[in-house]
């Protein structure tokens, strides 16, 4: 028998949930590298796929992580909803401050336990993206993403 730390969902609190990423599905969370192949821009450290909050960041994390196919990636927005079905599909991402700053209120919004990102520590230990795993909400993104 599996115990769980969190309460049991109300029907309420999951309806609460699946309207407010209905109202922020839209919303533009950063910019994302991706070649004609459909492989993105990965950090190197966890393999997270790598939103900037500018395009311009973007480029540049390209030309500083994969400088050999740089001028064959194309930057595109990300909206909330398809990191949320990104995360569904088990992809991990490596936010900048940035785009952090976007993405952390819409998650805690929709009710998911992200914590706030301290990027000042990070900088000093040797990174630079916030990494978000989905395997820490794995059930509940396949309850709601599948809802909206």
């Amino acid at each position: 028998m599996s115990v769980s730390s969190r309460a049991p969902e109300r029907p309420h609190d999951l309806e609460v949930r699946i309207r407010f990423i209905r109202q922020n599905a839209s919303r533009v969370v950063g910019y994302f590298a991706a070649l004609p192949t459909a492989v993105v821009l990965c950090t190197g450290d966890l393999n997270a796929c790598v939103i900037g909050g500018t395009a311009d960041a973007v480029r540049a994390y390209v030309w500083e992580l994969d400088e050999a196919n740089a001028n064959t990636f194309a930057i595109r927005k990300t909206r909330f909803i398809d990191i949320l079905r990104g995360m569904n599909r088990g992809g991990a991402y490596g936010f900048d401050r940035e785009a952090y700053q976007r993405f952390f209120p819409l998650a805690r919004g929709a009710g998911f336990p992200v914590v706030d990102g301290d990027f000042d520590k990070a900088r000093v230990e040797g990174y630079r993206f916030f990494t978000v795993n989905p395997y820490v909400i794995r059930d509940e993104l396949r309850v709601l993403v599948t809802s909206v």
